[in-house]
């Protein structure tokens, strides 16, 4: 049963005077089915919460036991929070809220709309406007979500809100770091995330979000890029938003289904990789100011920034305290995204091994995501060394490596065919890391189309002693 259904139920179920209330509401008048539902309540949210948990085979959540703020969980992933109506009245309640598109209240009597703070206006203008300035000061967290809508809706801030969120970033981090976190992945999965973190830049929210990031501002790069470190990270989550929008329109069209299945899988938590992407375009340089050195002819380079980069990636994770899944996806990305040089193009570099060894440091599907970061590096690097050929050259080699994973899989990553005791029997080896790199030799001249079966296998294991 959908959540839409379940409204008309809890119709039925809750006391008379019962309101849907914020985002519910919101999404109801935009048209959009609402996720979750916020209801005020006139009697004790703990019992109503008790039955309706029972009643539907739910879940209770007691979350706030002396604001008798309750949650119930409905299989399938759904939430129903349940908050006591204030001494004042459902005005009041209102008034506490974060933004006036989330000031409406629902009658769930009569379906008469409560909206003191002209939240339909705002909606019908598409604007983020708070309920009162102060309100901010009451949840930090409110400062990330005004941008997280501007980026889920595609509603602007009103100046009056950008300013008001100015004067307080230094509050942002007051806010526990899992709950930055899930509004932040909220804003990266968001179709309008490039636009949206463009907008935080130029209001500075997003240095204070990330401070790190600050010595990236300036830092003017080499002849191969036009804009400086910060810019061209947000320029390349701007172009990880264009694949995803359409992959078609850049990816071959045997390809492109599968690409679009790649970015919108979750990792972990419903979070989807294309977050992930755009994550890493933002880190993937994070170290090039503190690795900038130059030449005595005036040539700029930053030698090991990816290295040091995977560290501070691995730092700010911590600090958002991402699961070790994330971090290990994020930190890998941006480590190993300097892989690509030149040597790629040659006519001897051996690319049957390349990819075979790509996908099998990333674990299989996450290789695809290095190829789509690299894709989106270079798309945004034009400085004047950059020549159309030479990011022609690059797109051809991801479609190529994208290509082969889908249709050559076996190839790419290539079953195992031999196990640690058929090498030992077949050479009279004892147990031991020699072991372990015939069994990797195998299955890299597998990807490689020089081994086809077992048996090819166990005939060539001898010339594969050092």
């Amino acid at each position: 049963m959908n959540l839409q259904a379940r409204l008309l139920e809890l119709k039925n179920r809750l006391p008379a005077g019962s309101y849907l209330v914020g985002g519910a509401v919101r999404d109801r008048l935009l048209g959009v089915p609402p996720k979750d539902l916020d209801v005020l309540v006139p009697g004790d949210p703990f019992v109503l919460g008790r039955a309706l948990a029972e009643g539907w085979n739910g879940f209770f959540v007691p979350l706030d036991e002396t604001r008798r703020i309750a949650r119930v969980v409905l299989r399938g992933g759904a939430d129903i929070d349940l908050l006591p109506i204030p001494p004042g009245g459902i005005a009041d309640s209102l008034a506490e809220r974060d933004f006036t598109i989330n000031a409406i209240a629902l009658s769930l009597d009569d379906d008469r709309i409560l909206d003191p703070f002209n939240g339909q206006a705002d909606i019908h203008s598409r604007s983020i406007r708070a309920v009162a300035d102060i309100n901010l000061d009451h949840d930090p967290l409110r400062l990330l979500r005004a941008w997280r809508f501007r980026a889920t809706l595609g509603f602007s801030p009103v100046p009056q809100l950008v300013r008001a969120i100015q004067i307080r970033h230094n509050s942002l981090w007051s806010v526990a770091a899992e709950r930055i976190a899930e509004e932040w992945f909220l804003l990266l999965a968001a179709k309008n995330a490039g636009r949206t973190i463009q907008e935080m830049n130029t209001a500075d929210t997003l240095l204070a979000l990330f401070p790190e990031f600050r010595p990236m501002r300036g830092c003017v790069q080499n002849e191969f890029h036009h804009l400086d470190v910060l810019d061209h990270s947000l320029a390349a989550v701007d172009i990880i938003d264009e694949l995803a929008a359409d992959p078609l329109r850049v990816f071959p069209v045997e390809s492109a289904d599968a690409v679009a299945d790649y970015l919108n899988r979750p990792l972990i938590g419903g979070r989807a990789r294309v977050a992930y992407l755009r994550f890493a375009c933002l880190l993937h340089d994070i170290e090039k100011p503190s690795t900038r050195a130059a030449d005595p002819d005036g040539r700029i380079h930053f030698y090991g920034h990816e290295r040091a980069g995977a560290a501070s990636a691995r730092t700010i994770c911590e600090k958002f305290k991402l699961a070790r899944v994330e971090s290990d996806l994020l930190m890998t990305l941006v480590g190993q995204h300097m892989i690509f040089g030149p040597g790629i193009y040659l006519p001897e570099t051996n690319l049957d091994r390349f990819f075979y060894r790509l996908f099998r440091d990333f674990g299989g599907d996450d290789g695809l995501g290095l190829l789509i970061l690299s894709l989106a590096d270079r798309m945004a690097s034009l400085g004047p060394a950059v020549t159309p050929e030479f990011n022609e050259k690059h797109k051809r080699f991801v479609f190529d490596g994208i290509r082969r994973y889908f249709q050559e899989k076996d190839r790419v990553v290539p079953p195992r065919i031999l196990s640690g005791d058929d090498v030992m029997r077949a050479l009279n080896m004892p147990p031991g890391p020699a072991v372990g790199a015939i069994l990797e030799r195998v299955r890299e001249l597998q990807a490689e189309g020089k081994i086809l079966s077992r048996v090819d296998a166990l005939r060539i294991l001898p010339s594969l002693i050092d």
